[in-house]
């Protein structure tokens, strides 16, 4: 038995090509600024590139820098 066949059948019935991502991205214009208790952020992205993706390695190296 395939693990995930029926994910992988669906994939293959919507002709789904498979694409990569970059590892890294490069955040340009990086501002940021503390108003009261709130960190505000504001940068650009090359296309492709998520904004939760760059904020979730904020949030996960301030948890390792706590611990």
């Amino acid at each position: 038995m395939v693990p995930h066949a029926d994910i992988a059948a669906a994939l293959v019935a919507t002709r789904m090509q498979p694409a990569s991502r970059a590892l890294r991205l490069r955040v340009c214009d990086l501002h940021w600024h503390f108003e009261d208790d709130a960190l505000w952020l504001e940068f650009g992205l090359a296309r492709g590139g998520f904004a939760t993706a760059v904020l979730r390695e904020i949030a996960v190296a301030r948890m390792a820098a706590c611990h």
